[in-house]
């Protein structure tokens, strides 16, 4: 008798990965894909009402804690979760949800204090906050090397200066996860990760870009003008935010 051989699917997946791709299927058929167009046109996708629906699914927090609102599974849900976002119609929105789940709140997972959790990480979990990250500049993408945005410890203070470009989620974050410049010698141990809420006096959305497509997602402009951010919000350890994020 022949070897049997599994396909990827039977290899990594069983029932109960199955029940979680008809859920996220269902919820994207019913909740996101009949509004798709009205968005589009919109320029911009009511992500607080949505994550809302999605953190009630649980879909916002698949592998993170229980004890922080997630479901606490396995790569391999994330994977099918992942994999059902790709049957939205509108790529933007898909990038959108992401942020969340992947950008914005890992490394307050994994590096962050049990305040910065219970803050940020939970009610984001939850679809209570919309996170973003600010990571790329007007004179730095690709080379995250040559940030120019700094947090300057005064006190029990960062105070943070500069500007952030192309940030998915921007104008309707409650908060950034935020890379600056804390040192100024060379290398990447010169850069620190903060969680930085918007409504804090001197963060200001400077503008909604207007792109050529993809115009579901708000992606914006920020300015940071003597944010004064408590200490207790920078993530780990100073001039390790490079390695926590990237």
């Amino acid at each position: 008798m022949g070897k049997v051989i599994k396909t990827p699917e039977q290899l990594y997946f069983n029932k109960d990965h199955d029940m979680v791709r008809r859920a996220v299927r269902d919820f994207v058929n019913k909740e996101i894909n009949p509004h798709v167009d009205e968005w589009e046109e919109a320029g911009i996708a009511p992500l607080k009402k949505l994550f809302k629906k999605m953190g009630k699914l649980g879909f916002l927090g698949i592998r993170y804690d229980p004890k922080y609102g997630g479901q606490g599974l396995d790569y391999w849900y994330e994977t099918v979760f992942l994999e059902e976002l790709g049957h939205i119609k509108a790529l933007g929105l898909a990038v959108a949800i992401t942020v969340q789940t992947n950008m914005a709140t890992p490394a307050i997972d994994e590096f962050g204090s049990e305040f910065l959790k219970q803050t940020y990480l939970k009610p984001a979990i939850e679809g209570k906050k919309v996170g973003a990250i600010a990571v790329t500049e007007p004179g730095a993408g690709s080379d995250v090397a040559v940030l120019a945005t700094t947090a300057e410890r005064q006190g029990d203070h960062y105070v943070i200066d500069g500007s952030k470009m192309f940030i998915t989620n921007g104008t309707q974050a409650d908060f950034y996860t935020l890379l600056a410049r804390t040192s100024e010698d060379p290398g990447y141990h010169s850069f620190s990760l903060f969680v930085v809420p918007a409504d804090l006096p001197g963060v200001e959305v400077s503008r909604k870009l207007e792109k050529l497509g993809v115009w579901i997602s708000d992606t914006a402009e920020l300015y940071f003008d003597q944010v004064k951010v408590p200490a207790d919000h920078l993530i780990g350890r100073e001039g390790e935010g490079f390695i926590y994020q990237m």
